[in-house]
Formats: C-alpha cells, sequence, structure tokens
C-alpha cells in the first residue's frame, strides 16, 4: 500500500497515491450475489434509481491538531452516477459519479473512491475512500467508508451473523509509524443483544520509512462490545493482541472511539456487509484500524 509523504503520528490508513488507485472495476460480483436483496441496488448498478449513503469517517485537522471520528450520509443516483458525500465537515457532489480512476470531484477536492480501495474482496455495496479538503482555509485529511447502507427499518432485531474480510491499520508509537496491511477481519453481530465484536488480524507489518518488516510487540487488534443504534454501532473497547493473547500497547487512553455501519441486505433479512473504524491514542500512540467485511 501506498501512502502520502506525511507527518509522523498521523493516524490515518489507505491515503494512497494516484498511481495506487488506478483502476477500478465495475463488474465486481460478490460470492453471495444471488442471495441479495432486490430492493437495494448495489454501487455499480445503473438503475434508474436514487440509494441513501451512509458510512464512517475518521477526520484529522493538522492545524490545531485534532482526530474525529463521524458518521456520513449521501445519496447516489444510479443512473447519472452523481454522489453526494456528507462527512460532517465537508459536502462533495459529484453530478457525474466517479471517474474511469476511481475519482470523484467538485472542482475544488478531491475524493479517492475505488470499490475496494486497499482490499482486495469483493464488496456489493461499501468502498474504502480518502479525501483532502479544506474548511476556511483548514485542511482536513479523511479516511472513511461510505455504501449503501441498510435501512434502519430493515435491521433485524433478532438473530446473530458472522461476517469475514479485511483489515487495514496504522500504528506510531511516539517515534516511528507502522503500516499494518493485508489483514483479516472478522465481524460477530448479535442483533438479539444489540452487540458488535470485531476481530482483526494476520496482519503484515513493516515500517513505514522503510519498507522493512517489523515487530511492535502486537499483531492483532478487537473492539468488543459495540452497541447497534439504527444501522450504525460504536463504542466498544479497543485492545490489542499478540498471538492471542492481550497485550497493553497503549496505556493512557486519552482518546477511544470505534463506529461502524452495516451495508446492503441479503434475502434472508440480514445485512450483506459492515465496515468501520476504531482510533486509540494516548501519550505513548496511535493506533487506527479499518475493517470491512462481507
Amino acid at each position: 500500500m501506498l501512502y502520502h509523504s506525511l507527518p509522523r503520528g498521523l493516524p490515518l490508513v489507505l491515503i494512497c497515491t494516484l498511481s495506487a488507485c488506478n483502476t477500478v472495476s465495475e463488474d465486481r460480483m460478490s460470492t453471495s450475489g444471488s442471495n441479495l436483496s432486490s430492493d437495494y441496488e448495489r454501487l455499480a448498478s445503473t438503475a434508474n434509481e436514487t440509494s441513501g449513503l451512509g458510512g464512517v469517517a475518521l477526520k484529522l485537522q493538522p492545524i490545531p491538531t485534532a482526530t474525529t471520528l463521524s458518521s456520513s450520509s449521501g445519496t447516489l443516483d444510479h443512473t447519472t452516477g452523481a454522489t453526494t458525500i456528507n462527512d460532517g465537515t465537508y459536502t462533495l457532489v459529484d453530478p457525474d459519479g466517479f471517474t474511469a480512476d476511481g475519482l470523484l470531484t467538485d472542482g475544488v477536492s478531491t475524493l479517492f473512491s475505488t470499490p475496494a480501495q486497499g482490499f482486495t474482496g469483493n464488496y456489493d455495496y461499501a468502498r474504502v475512500y480518502t479525501h483532502a479538503y479544506f474548511v476556511n482555509s483548514v485542511p482536513f485529511l479523511s479516511t472513511g467508508i461510505y455504501g449503501v447502507v441498510t435501512r434502519s427499518e430493515d435491521m433485524p432485531t433478532a438473530g446473530s451473523a458472522t461476517l469475514n474480510g479485511e483489515a487495514q491499520a496504522s500504528y506510531f508509537n511516539s517515534a516511528t509509524n507502522f503500516d499494518l496491511s493485508n489483514g483479516t477481519s472478522k465481524v460477530e453481530t448479535n442483533f438479539t443483544d444489540g452487540t458488535v465484536d470485531v476481530t482483526t488480524d494476520q496482519f503484515e507489518i513493516t515500517n513505514r520509512d522503510t519498507g522493512v518488516s517489523a515487530n511492535v510487540g502486537f499483531n492483532g487488534i478487537k473492539i468488543t462490545g459495540m452497541k447497534i443504534f439504527g444501522n450504525q454501532f460504536s463504542g466498544g473497547t479497543i485492545t490489542t493482541e499478540q498471538n492471542g493473547r492481550d497485550v497493553e500497547i497503549i496505556t493512557d487512553r486519552a482518546q477511544e472511539s470505534a463506529l461502524g455501519r452495516f451495508f446492503g441486505l441479503t434475502n434472508s433479512g440480514q445485512p450483506d456487509e459492515a465496515g468501520g473504524i476504531g482510533y486509540l491514542r494516548g501519550d505513548d500512540g496511535s493506533l487506527t484500524t479499518i475493517f470491512l467485511a462481507d
């Protein structure tokens, strides 16, 4: 995964250069495609329909330094491709939809939006994106997930589901940035209790500056006890593991937040995909993880 040259300590993952995001495939088909509800249009659909979009965004404001995690909303006109995404700080409106290079732009800012940016799995309803913009001359960097969200009225209130997918992460130990790439994710949802647990592991860990493999004292990240509200889930506790054993990497939890969304719907009445972001910061470093599963 390629990164822009960023100041040390930036928690954003998946900020890629244009050369790493210049291929878009519109014929992606989930392995569960035959089980998808006809009431939901996939992102690649060109039907005469408009879908409600939603997602999550981690936004970095470098001056003054602040990192916030928020929900996003928007719409997609499948016929024209016209896309609106509002991450709570900035609203991007692209009347033509994304380009063949996977870009959305309003003429002022550019958003990288490919079917699975930094991920290799097939996702019918959700995409990972990165977006750089200015608000009142203040620069922001945003990493997020957006897609055709599961309607709140379609969310199940009983049963459970396990979705499997991928994860990326970024770790800063107060001196060095490390990239955790090509990880796996498991999203376990208990609709009866209204809880979500996420496990990410099997990362390839490298020093961002040198590209050399590194041992950072952990190789897995968990977010447990998140609560479902509508088509979202949030809260919980972020922990790190080394080969399945709990290890405390960031001791002073000055900021801890996690937020996710459900996307699409299956014929069995459960969300088809789920994705989210977790962020943990303390005096001894910061950790960001982003996951997407179907």
